[in-house]
């Protein structure tokens, strides 16, 4: 059965207090305050569906200005910042290496499983984390040398790094009837590993991000400028519904998936190796004599039609000719029938593919 078509949202009242070009894409923003809400936006209206419905006084919007402006200043929010380390505690007293054996494979299963409603860094909604989402660039190997170093060395050491808040809270719960385990912010250790916007989000590229204003969901968006130096590791993005957002942190974006064609191109080399044999052999079969260019004297040589004098080459081309007709039943058991009847000739059949 066909799905269903997706609501359309409401409309909402709002009232345009600015507007400016946005290099170097040339954006048209729209700066808008809506009249239920009092919520500040930016928007790209040309992209999105609206209607001109009035205009208000010089007085109502330099009033409605003013209280955006005043609203503007927010308390930045790092729950959603990925600057959050999970530590597990090794007992005093116990050995490392046993503590190790005893509690490493719950600390796997607790780490690769999935949060309903939640999308991995690297990975679409409620699917199971990998290494990289949980800190470990280079994989499971560099998770157990940092945990077992951290842990000779001071009695504790880290199972996962560069998580969001909520994300580490769920962890914590999932280790508490294993081992004892605690949250630590590092506000640096996002950005010492934040790439600068230059080398890998360039205007233009196609990004997943996390809307301001709450959600867990990603979203689609158009990287449109880098934002100024003070606000390192940001870019300015416009999303697919048409609003605009400055000063993006890396923590609410990730670089799209690269498309099916792309990852079909990467197949199994072997397929490679056996289509290019084939269309070698077939290649040699059908060119005829040949001579060796580096001596013109030397006689032409006929190469082997592999294709030919072997069967499997072709396989799926050949033609049926005829078949032989078997007794009849009524006639008794094969060998019964009369020596002297003439033998049937055999039907003729067209040639067709099998």
């Amino acid at each position: 059965a066909a799905s269903a078509p997706a609501a359309t949202p409401p409309r909402r009242r709002a009232t345009v207090i600015s507007f400016e070009r946005r290099p170097p894409m040339d954006l048209c923003i729209h700066r808008v305050v809506y009249d239920d809400t009092g919520e500040v936006a930016h928007l790209a209206l040309a992209a999105r569906d609206y209607a001109i419905v009035g205009r208000v006084s010089a007085d109502t919007l330099d009033a409605v200005r003013a209280a955006a402006d005043a609203g503007g200043a927010a308390a930045v929010d790092l729950s959603g910042a990925r600057i959050h380390t999970v530590h597990i505690h090794c007992p005093e007293g116990l050995p490392m290496e046993l503590f190790v054996e005893t509690v490493l494979s719950e600390v796997r299963r607790a780490l690769r499983q999935a949060d309903p409603g939640t999308a991995p860094m690297t990975r679409g909604v409620s699917e199971e984390y990998g290494w990289r989402d949980r800190g470990w660039e280079r994989g499971g190997g560099q998770f157990e040398r940092a945990l077992s170093e951290s842990l000779r060395a001071t009695g504790y050491g880290p199972v996962a790094r560069r998580q969001t808040a909520h994300e580490a809270e769920v962890l914590v719960a999932r280790l508490s009837n294993v081992v004892m385990a605690s949250i630590e912010e590092d506000p640096d250790s996002e950005a010492a590993d934040m790439p600068s916007p230059g080398d890998r989000l360039a205007p233009g590229m196609r990004v997943q991000a996390v809307p301001a204003g709450g959600g867990r969901h990603w979203t689609q968006a158009t990287v449109a400028h880098p934002s100024p130096p003070a606000h390192r590791g940001c870019v300015s993005l416009l999303f697919d519904d048409g609003s605009w957002e400055s000063a993006v942190p890396g923590h609410r974006m990730r670089v799209l998936p690269p498309p099916e064609s792309a990852s079909a191109q990467r197949r199994n080399p072997l397929s490679a190796v056996f289509l290019s044999l084939e269309q070698f052999l077939h290649a040699r079969g059908d060119s005829g004599p040949t001579r060796d260019s580096r001596d013109p004297a030397a006689r032409p040589v006929v190469h082997a039609s592999l294709p030919r004098a072997l069967s499997a080459f072709d396989l799926g081309r050949s033609s049926a000719v005829g078949h032989v007709q078997l007794p009849s039943s009524a006639a008794g058991a094969p060998g019964s029938e009369d020596a002297g009847a003439p033998a049937p000739e055999p039907s003729p059949v067209s040639p067709r593919n099998p």
